[in-house]
C-alpha cells in the first residue's frame, strides 16, 4: 500500500509532465515571490529552481526539505530595516488571515441561537473572534491541538471519523478550508449530517473553468498551490489530498444530505499572497431532513 508521500509526490511528477499546468504553476509560484518582495527576475528564477527539485528523483520529504531550506536562505529587507526571511514574510503577510475569513463568516452567524461549531479550527483564532465579536457559544475541533496563545475558547481533538455529541447539540457549524485537506471528505458530510446542525457556513478552496477539461487542469493548479503554502513553507505534515470540488458540485453534495443552499458568493483571490480560490456556501437544513 503506498503511503500518503508516495500518492502526492506521482501527482506532482504527472503535473510536472504537462507544459500546460507548469507553466501556469510557474506563474503562479512567481506571483507568490514576487508578493513577499522578490524582483520579478528572481521570483521566476526562484520559482524555476522550485519546479527543478520537485521534479527531482528522491523522496518527497527530503525534497521538501531541501526546499524550505532555500526559501528559508532567500531574504529581503524590508522598509524597517530588517532582514526577514521568505517563510517569515510570508506569515506576517498572512497575519490577517483569521480577520479576514471571520469578516466573510460572521454576516452568516448574526441571529444563529445555540451552540457553534468550528469543524477544523486549526489554531482556533477564528473560532476566538466568533465568541469575542459575535457572543456566541463555541468550540472547536480539529485533528491537532495547537491553538495560538490568546485562544480562550474550548477546543477539542478529532479523531477523523466521529464528533462525540448527540444531533442537535450545534445549531450552526463553521468549516472553513477543511473539506478539501480530507481525502474521504464524504465521512465528514455523513457525520455533519448525523448531527443535524441547522446552519452550515462553509468557505472552500474550490478549482474554477468554463468546461471539465479547465475544471481539471485548475485543479491540480490548486493542487501546486497548496502544497507550496502547507509543505514547502512550513515543512508540515499536513495532508494535501487535494480532495477539491467546484461550488456547483459541493452544493449537489450536500443536497444528498438534506442541505438546501440559501448563498453561494465567489470570492476569488480573496488571500492575494497565494493564489488560491475560494467560494463561501452557506446551507440550511431542509425539514423533512430534522
Amino acid at each position: 500500500m503506498k503511503i500518503f508521500c508516495e500518492i502526492m509526490q506521482e501527482r506532482i511528477q504527472k503535473i510536472l509532465e504537462n507544459t500546460k499546468l507548469v507553466n501556469a504553476v510557474h506563474e503562479d509560484f512567481t506571483h507568490t515571490f514576487r508578493q513577499l518582495g522578490l524582483s520579478n527576475f528572481h521570483a521566476k528564477k526562484l520559482s524555476r529552481n522550485v519546479l527543478w527539485l520537485l521534479g527531482e528523483n528522491k523522496p518527497l520529504k527530503h525534497v521538501e526539505t531541501k526546499i524550505l531550506g532555500m526559501l528559508e536562505r532567500t531574504r529581503v529587507r524590508q522598509k524597517n530595516g530588517k532582514t526577514l526571511t521568505l517563510p517569515q514574510i510570508l506569515q506576517e503577510k498572512l497575519s490577517n488571515r483569521a480577520d479576514l475569513i471571520f469578516s466573510q463568516i460572521a454576516p452568516h452567524l448574526k441571529g444563529v441561537s445555540g451552540k457553534v461549531l468550528d469543524f477544523g479550527c486549526g489554531d482556533g483564532q477564528v473560532t476566538h473572534l466568533i465568541s469575542e465579536k459575535l457572543g456566541l457559544d463555541v468550540e472547536g475541533i480539529d485533528v491537532k491541538h495547537y491553538p495560538a496563545s490568546h485562544v480562550n475558547v474550548p477546543i477539542r481533538l478529532f479523531d477523523g471519523k466521529r464528533v462525540y455529541a448527540k444531533p442537535g447539540t450545534f445549531s450552526a457549524a463553521v468549516i472553513t478550508n477543511v473539506l478539501h485537506h480530507e481525502k474521504e471528505n464524504e465521512l465528514i458530510l455523513k457525520e455533519l449530517k448525523r448531527l443535524k446542525i441547522k446552519k452550515l457556513v462553509i468557505i472552500e478552496t474550490v478549482p474554477v473553468g468554463k468546461t471539465p477539461k479547465e475544471i481539471l487542469l485548475d485543479r491540480e493548479r490548486t493542487f501546486m498551490n497548496d502544497h507550496l503554502y502547507n509543505r514547502l513553507f512550513h515543512s508540515a505534515d499536513i495532508p494535501v489530498p487535494g480532495t477539491y470540488e467546484t461550488a456547483k458540485g459541493w452544493v449537489s453534495r450536500f443536497k444528498k444530505i438534506g442541505y438546501k443552499v440559501s448563498h453561494s458568493q465567489d470570492l476569488g483571490f480573496d488571500q492575494p499572497t497565494i493564489r488560491d480560490s475560494h467560494h463561501l456556501l452557506v446551507f440550511e437544513l431542509m425539514k423533512k431532513a430534522k
